[in-house]
């Protein structure tokens, strides 16, 4: 019985093996084009500097406007970019002076004395067409974004009317002032909402009316050069979102440094007329004294200067 069984059920599995097929496989073989895009690769630098953000103008509020050279005490400016290489800035200033008139020589000691007579204020107002030359190149090359991080070349166009409100005998002591100058400079976008612009510009002035030097009426034309900063608050449009950005990677907070060479160029040359020259170089060197938080720095310069008379003018 046991053998008729297993004859049955090798039967039974025979007949199974024989009815199954095989399994059938599709196989296609194609061929797709696609386009391969470019890789961006967002430095910690373009995040402080939003050199990969857009933006077509900005608003500035200017903390430092020709500092060093006495141009204004506020100064508010407008951008608007109308490419990648060319922009237009407008500004406004206001400063405030002191003239000065001098008494007959004092006895017994004959000198000459100078006293204020008027506080005069200024109105500046500023135009300056910009040329970013490497903004267009960089943006092709997928480098940068249509903005305003960029070297630049500007011709400047600067008008400055003193004492328009004085009246009566100190109608004399008002002046006004003309410069047209040639800029090269640098400009920076600070994180979200600040900017920075370091510029040096040589040009020509023409002042009428009271001369702080001549103490007396004078028209003139007259040549000047500068270093001008300036440092403060801009609203960018578009408007770049927020990032956490890791600043100290640019910045370098946590790097172990001992020593430090500076060489400071930002008075090299300063010209404020033909009668009134200097240019300076410093050059210092500091280092830490062992892991404490102080350092010890030496430093030097080496200047010419030729001065003649006395006063000061706004190097607008």
């Amino acid at each position: 019985m046991k053998r008729i069984a297993l004859i049955c059920c090798a039967a039974v599995l025979s007949c199974n093996a024989f009815a199954q097929t095989p399994d059938t496989v599709f196989l296609n073989i194609g061929q797709e084009n696609g386009v391969l895009e470019k890789q961006q690769f967002i430095e910690p630098y373009d995040e402080i500097f939003r050199t990969m953000e857009p933006a077509h103008w900005a608003l500035k509020a200017d903390l430092f406007f020709g500092a060093g050279t006495g141009a204004a005490i506020a100064f508010v400016a407008g951008e608007y970019k109308f490419s990648p290489a060319f922009g237009l800035q407008l500004g406004y200033g206001i400063n405030s002076v002191s003239r000065y008139d001098s008494l007959s020589p004092v006895v017994p000691n004959p000198t000459f004395q100078f006293y204020e007579v008027a506080n005069v204020t200024g109105h500046l107002v500023n135009v300056q067409p910009r040329w970013y030359y490497q903004m267009a190149r960089r943006v092709r090359e997928g480098r940068s974004a249509n903005n305003l991080s960029g070297d630049y070349l500007g011709f400047e166009l600067a008008h400055m009317v003193y004492g328009v409100s004085l009246s009566a005998e100190k109608e004399r002591f008002a002046s006004s002032e003309t410069t047209l100058a040639l800029r090269w400079g640098l400009q920076r976008r600070l994180f979200r909402s600040c900017f920075a612009d370091v510029s040096f510009g040589l040009g020509a002035r023409r002042y009428d009316g009271f001369d702080p030097i001549k103490l007396g009426e004078r028209k003139y034309w007259d040549i000047f050069a500068n270093t001008r900063f300036s440092l403060g608050f801009a609203l960018f449009r578009p408007k770049a979102a927020k990032k956490d950005v890791a600043y100290c990677d640019v910045l370098r907070c946590f790097r172990d440094e001992k020593k430090m060479l500076k060489v400071d160029l930002y008075n090299l040359v300063r010209i404020t007329d033909k009668n009134n020259l200097e240019g300076t170089a410093s050059l210092a060197w500091e280092r830490k004294l062992g892991e404490s938080a102080f350092s010890v720095e030496l430093s030097g310069f080496v200047g010419a200067r030729k001065t003649a008379g006395a006063g000061t003018y706004s190097n607008l």
